[in-house]
C-alpha cells in the first residue's frame, strides 16, 4: 500500500485534492471528443441469446490526453468508452433513453502466489459509460447517434459527474493507494454483485451487502462531493442538498436495518399467503412459497411460517458463501489448454498453499450456514457501523462546499439584531408619546 503524503483537508472528508475538479473536466473533455469526432464508432449486434429483446451494441471509444492530479497520483490519460444498448423493445414506452451505470476497469495482473490482483498503476484510466436506447423508428448513422449521446450527456450532467467522482476515487483508492485486491475481499463482492432472490426484501439486503463493501463505501464521499461541485452548491443550500442525496437516503435506509426488522417482514409476507386480496377478489400467495415451490421444495405445506422463515434465512447465507467459494476457486484454479498447465509453477503457489487459503475462507462460510441469526446480527451490527461513519463523513463535506455570500448563521443573527432594533424603537416610541402626555 502506497503511503500518502501531505494529508490535506480533502482527505479529511473523504475527497482526495483535485479529483472533484478531474471529475468536472473530464465530463468536458468527454463532450469535447464528441463535439470534435475524435473517437472510434463501432457497432455490433448483440447475440440473440443473452437478450429477451433485440439488441444492438455502439461503442465510442475516445482516448484522452489528460495532466492533472489526483492528490500525488498523476494522471497523463484516460481510455473512456461510451456503451449504448439499443433494444429493440415491442412497445417504446418500456424502455427509456438513459445513462444506465458507469465502471473502472484497470489494467490488471494476478499475482498467484499472495493470491491477489494486481492493478498497473501507469498513469492511465480506462473508464466505461453505459447508456440504454429504444431502438428508433428510422435507421440512425454516427451524426445522429453523436448528437443524441450528446444530448443525454448534457441533460444528466450531474449525475454523470457524480458517477465520473465515484470511478476516479475507485481508480485513485484501488488502481494507485491499494494497487489492488485480494481475492477473499474481490469473492465477496463479486457473490453480493451476482446474486439475487426475487424477495425483495432478501434482494435488498444483498444490495447493502454491496454497497456497504469497502471498495463501495470508499467512494461515498467523492460521488455527492462531485456532484455537490457540479450543481454549484453553496453551504446555506448544503444542507437540503445533502439530505435530498439518494447516496445519503440509501445510506440512512441501511442505517435502520435490524435482523428483527427483516424475519418480521419475511413473515408479513407468508401470512399473506392464502388470503384474498380486496382489490382484485384473488387469492394471494406468498412471494417466499412461490420462490421456495420453483427451487424444488414440493412439501412446504407441511412447514410452519416460522419453519420457512429459519429455512429461508439458512438458504441465503448458504447461497451467499456458495457463490463466494465459487468465485474464489476460480480466481486460483490454474488454466490449462488440453491438460497441459499455461502457468509456470514458479509463479504460482503449491498445492498446500492453496488448500490452506481456501479452507480458511470455507471455515468462516460454514459456521455462518451453521448459525444464520449470528451472520445476520454481525451484519446488522456492521450496516449501523459503515453507514453511521459514512453519514458523519457526508456531513463534513459542507467545509469544501463554496462559501454562501450570506452566511446562514450570520442572517439569523443579522435577523434577530434587526428584530432587537425595531422592538427599541418601538418602544422608544411610546417612551416619548408617553413623556410629551405627561
Amino acid at each position: 500500500m502506497r503511503k500518502l503524503q501531505g494529508f490535506k483537508k480533502f482527505e479529511a472528508v473523504g475527497v482526495p485534492s483535485g479529483l472533484v475538479d478531474i471529475a468536472k473536466n473530464l465530463y468536458d473533455e468527454i463532450q469535447s471528443s464528441l463535439e470534435e469526432g475524435t473517437y472510434l464508432y463501432e457497432e455490433e449486434e448483440a447475440d440473440p441469446d443473452q437478450y429477451k429483446y433485440p439488441v444492438n451494441h455502439i461503442y465510442f471509444t475516445m482516448p484522452i490526453r489528460y495532466s492533472g492530479k489526483i492528490n500525488d497520483y498523476q494522471i497523463r490519460k484516460f481510455d473512456v468508452r461510451l456503451d449504448l444498448t439499443v433494444v429493440d423493445f415491442p412497445n417504446k414506452s418500456m424502455g427509456d433513453d438513459r445513462i444506465s451505470g458507469a465502471a473502472y476497469g484497470p489494467t490488471q495482473r494476478i499475482d498467484r502466489k499472495n493470491f491477489r490482483v494486481i492493478y498497473e498503476d501507469n498513469g492511465s484510466i480506462n473508464l466505461m459509460i453505459k447508456m440504454q436506447f429504444s431502438k428508433p423508428d428510422d435507421e440512425m448513422g454516427v451524426d445522429e447517434w453523436q448528437d443524441k449521446v450528446s444530448e443525454i450527456l448534457s441533460k444528466e450532467r450531474t449525475s454523470v459527474i457524480k458517477s465520473l467522482g465515484h470511478e476516479l476515487m475507485h481508480a485513485y483508492d484501488l488502481g494507485h493507494i491499494k494497487g489492488g485486491e485480494g481475492h477473499k475481499t474481490s469473492s465477496k463482492y463479486a457473490a453480493y454483485n451476482d446474486i439475487r432472490f426475487g424477495i425483495k426484501e432478501v434482494d435488498e439486503f444483498f444490495y447493502y451487502l454491496y454497497y456497504t463493501t469497502r471498495c463501495e463505501s470508499i467512494v461515498r464521499s467523492a460521488e455527492v462531493a462531485s456532484g455537490m461541485d457540479a450543481q454549484g452548491i453553496e453551504q446555506d443550500k448544503f444542507h437540503d442538498y445533502l439530505t435530498n442525496n439518494d447516496t445519503y437516503k440509501m445510506l440512512k435506509e441501511i442505517s435502520k436495518w435490524t435482523f428483527d426488522g427483516f424475519v418480521n417482514e419475511l413473515s408479513k409476507d407468508l401470512a399473506l399467503d392464502g388470503t384474498i386480496d380486496e382489490t382484485t377478489g384473488k387469492e394471494r400467495h406468498s412471494v417466499i412459497k412461490n420462490n421456495l415451490r420453483e427451487s424444488g421444495m414440493d412439501d412446504i405445506e407441511n412447514y410452519t411460517d416460522e419453519e420457512i422463515v429459519e429455512y429461508l434465512l439458512t438458504i441465503i447465507v448458504d447461497n451467499i458463501n456458495r457463490r463466494s467459494i465459487h468465485s474464489l476457486i476460480s480466481k486460483i484454479r490454474v488454466p490449462n489448454i488440453f491438460g497441459l498447465s499455461l502457468i509456470d509453477p514458479e509463479d504460482d503457489a503449491t498445492d498446500e498453499e492453496k488448500s490452506e487459503f481456501v479452507n480458511s475462507f470455507t471455515d468462516e462460510a460454514m459456521k455462518n450456514v451453521e448459525n444464520p441469526e449470528a451472520y445476520f446480527r454481525s451484519k446488522e451490527k456492521f450496516f449501523h457501523e459503515t453507514a453511521g461513519k459514512l453519514l458523519k463523513k457526508l456531513s463534513k463535506l459542507y467545509s469544501i462546499a463554496t462559501p454562501s455570500n450570506v452566511n446562514p448563521m450570520h442572517a439569523k443573527i443579522n435577523a434577530k439584531n434587526k428584530k432587537n432594533e425595531s422592538n427599541i424603537i418601538s418602544n422608544f416610541d411610546v417612551f416619548s408619546k408617553l413623556k410629551k402626555h405627561k
